[in-house]
């Protein structure tokens, strides 16, 4: 997570690009792994599609796939 200011306004951006080259490997023997007992590692691309014709309780306008699955309310970042 990184804050910078931009035109006088704060931005928040994130990166899954790892901080050490040696990250790299675990990025594949967790990929790997989710592989091998068949489960899909949702990144932000998925986790902030919108659901449409979904309602859920805590949650203002259309939910998102993140919304959904972990928390049925308004969130800052990034869902």
């Amino acid at each position: 997570m990184k804050s910078t200011l931009r035109n006088n306004q704060p931005e928040m951006s994130a990166s899954d690009i790892p901080f050490l080259k040696e990250h790299l490997n675990y990025e594949i023997i967790v990929q790997q792994f989710l592989k091998k007992i068949k489960y899909t590692l949702l990144d932000d691309n998925d986790l902030t599609l919108e659901v449409p014709n979904i309602t859920l309780e805590l949650r203002e306008g259309t939910p998102s796939v993140y919304n959904c699955l972990f928390e049925d309310m308004s969130s800052f970042y990034p869902y």
